[in-house]
């Protein structure tokens, strides 16, 4: 899918409460700073039936539960950093894809 950040950003909202079961996420950093510091991130999901959601808006922090990996958008920068809580390791060689492994 390529689609610009402003067709992105004009995809209908899930309601704030709406669970979604998604193949995709696309993360848009909206620019606007959170009371943390960080940049708040919008995101657009593809659900299992093929259909793009939006959601986010006013968050800081994308918790990838389970794996121990987070990630959140500097302020002013627009830089996305991911983290985790414990050492991982980062595959190699520099191809295609890059995978973070928990240690």
């Amino acid at each position: 899918m390529k689609m610009t950040r402003k067709e992105l950003l004009a995809i209908p909202k899930r309601k704030w409460d709406e669970e979604i079961e998604a193949k995709e996420v696309w993360v848009i950093p909206s620019g606007r700073k959170h009371d943390s510091g960080y940049a708040c991130m919008d995101f657009v999901a593809k659900d299992l039936s093929g259909n793009l959601i939006g959601f986010g808006g006013i968050c800081d922090i994308l918790d990838f539960n389970g794996r121990n990996f987070k990630m959140d958008c500097e302020y002013p920068s627009r830089i996305l950093h991911i983290w985790n809580n414990h050492p991982f390791i980062i595959s190699a060689p520099d191809i295609s894809s890059i995978y973070l492994i928990e240690k």
